[in-house]
């Protein structure tokens, strides 16, 4: 998402993530399943970084999150001291 801070991106991907786990999604007429997400953020760092290079670093922040309980929205530590 350009021109949004790192904390706001966040803060959607938050709501993202709880607008999928809160809903039940039919898979025929007689069964509801409830779904997970998992969201990891990311900013890119420079001129030259690459698609691969911002979703490495998502997914790493997503793991992150995984590997520490599931606390609030991930993001790259290294996207978050080069942001503005």
């Amino acid at each position: 998402m350009p021109a949004i801070s790192l904390a706001d991106a966040c803060q959607i991907g938050e709501r993202v993530r709880h607008s999928i786990t809160s809903e039940l999604f039919h898979i025929n007429r007689d069964s509801k399943i409830r779904v997970t997400a998992s969201v990891g953020i990311a900013s890119l760092e420079g001129p030259h970084d690459s698609l691969e290079q911002l979703l490495a670093r998502a997914d790493g922040a997503q793991k992150e999150r995984a590997a520490t309980g599931w606390s609030p929205m991930p993001h790259s530590r290294r996207a978050l001291l080069h942001s503005s």
